[in-house]
């Protein structure tokens, strides 16, 4: 079933007559806010039932780190959980407080024959295909603003958003209407779409060896 969602902001006359590229304006960030909450509710259900989230999912393993950041060991538990055709395709989601942490995360220190330390490797990449990228596990990092606080289940995550089903019922609609606000002389700006969303895979997936994995990882 598709629902619903809409964003509407109201605008004096004044200000409308004295920039004449407002109203375009206006639209723009409405088709904004409307996608960043599209966005958040993909992962965290905040428009409820319009879609199914990501985190706490059926279709998702939660991986447990016993501090706010993951040690090493527990980094390489979460990228085991991720679907094999996943690594691939699929990207990390992080909180920009887990992306500091990430920044300090290295192999540890090793001596070789000669008695000489190796200091530990950054964890941490830049893409070899762009430079702009930054990686972890040779797969882009994306820094966004719907993660929620460290140690819950919304601050590190590895989705391949390939296996999830985003449905639309045509383009998003545009309108205007000024007898609501007549007597303040604002006219209100409306953009509408239907939406519905789900992952394309139901459950996670126990392989012949015992592992459970799925197309979506996320912290517990």
């Amino acid at each position: 079933t598709l629902g619903k969602l809409a964003a509407i902001i109201p605008a004096t006359r004044e200000i409308l007559q004295d920039r004449s590229a407002f109203e375009t304006l206006i639209y723009a960030q409405l088709k904004e806010a409307l996608a960043w909450y599209i966005d958040d509710s993909i992962l965290n259900n905040t428009l409820g039932v319009m879609t199914t989230p990501i985190v706490g999912s059926a279709a998702t393993v939660a991986a447990t780190f016993a501090g706010a950041a993951p040690t090493l060991e527990e980094l390489a538990k979460f990228w085991i959980a991720v679907m094999p055709s996943a690594r691939k395709t699929g990207e990390w989601f992080i909180s920009n407080s887990m992306y500091s942490k990430l920044l300090v995360l290295k192999t540890s220190p090793t001596v070789n024959g000669s008695n000489y330390a190796v200091q530990g490797l950054p964890m941490f990449q830049t893409s070899f295909a762009d430079a702009a990228k930054e990686t972890l596990f040779g797969r882009p990092i994306n820094v966004i603003t719907q993660a929620t606080a460290d140690s819950t289940a919304g601050c590190f995550g590895f989705y391949d958003l390939k296996n999830y089903a985003l449905v639309t019922k045509g383009e998003v609609i545009q309108d205007s209407n000024i007898s609501l606000y007549y007597l303040s002389d604002q006219e209100l700006f409306r953009v509408i779409l239907r939406i519905s969303g789900t992952p394309l895979q139901a459950t996670k997936v126990t392989l012949a060896d015992g592992t459970v994995v799925g197309n979506f990882v996320s912290r517990n």
